[in-house]
């Protein structure tokens, strides 16, 4: 029995601003796509999202090139090909959110519809040639007694953005310290500097998660 088309969220296409934007850096232009997750890394930061639980099934196919795949879905879809794409209509119809990836056994198509019209990008088979790195070597294998903490999102951001507001243009260091014995309620401490030197300090309150 063949596989189903793969569907990909909008988390899942925005991890086109997490790939690599250099040009020289051709193995990273792009995101990779698997039967459980969608990735993507600038050879600094990677980021990886597990695939929804919508059922692809369900995908309304009409216009939709391609077919179902046969393997294992293991493919790479440069950003560039996604920036071609149409988002996913905003809908009421859950399914219509997503995009959905096919193939014809050479070529790889990512479609969205709005059940009206289909918008399609093809991606050439060449550029399945090349492996994706293998990102499980540097995933660390955390033991059961790793120290974990929850922050808020819009917390942390506005610290972020702080810093690469004030911060060295070229690169902001952050260190962030929490006791050896962290208990998982107490504030985080940030600290960096500022372009010219200041010394800054963010105090961040954890969430429960």
């Amino acid at each position: 029995m063949s596989n189903s088309k793969r569907l990909l969220s909008k988390a899942e296409l925005g991890l086109v601003n997490i790939a690599a934007k250099e040009k020289f850096r051709y193995d990273l232009n792009r995101i990779h796509v698997t039967e459980e997750y969608t990735e993507a890394t600038d050879g600094h930061c990677l980021m990886r999202v597990k695939k929804d639980e919508m059922d692809p099934t369900d995908y309304p196919l009409a216009g939709i090139p391609g077919h179902e795949f046969k393997d294992d879905i293991d493919i790479q879809i440069p950003i560039d090909s996604i920036k071609n794409l149409k988002n996913p209509a905003e809908s009421r119809l859950p399914i219509l959110k997503f995009a959905c990836v096919s193939t014809n056994d050479k070529e790889v198509y990512v479609s969205t519809t709005n059940l009206q019209t289909v918008n399609s990008v093809t991606i050439p088979e060449t550029i399945q040639e090349g492996k994706y790195p293998d990102t499980n070597q540097v995933i660390p294998k955390f033991k059961s007694d790793a120290i974990k903490f929850g922050l808020d999102a819009r917390l942390i951001g506005k610290v972020f953005d702080y810093a690469n507001k004030h911060g060295n243009k070229r690169f902001v260091g952050m260190t962030f310290t929490i006791p050896k014995d962290y208990d998982g309620v107490s504030a985080i401490q940030i600290e960096f500097k500022t372009w010219s030197g200041q010394e800054v300090l963010a105090i961040v309150m954890p969430c429960r998660i």
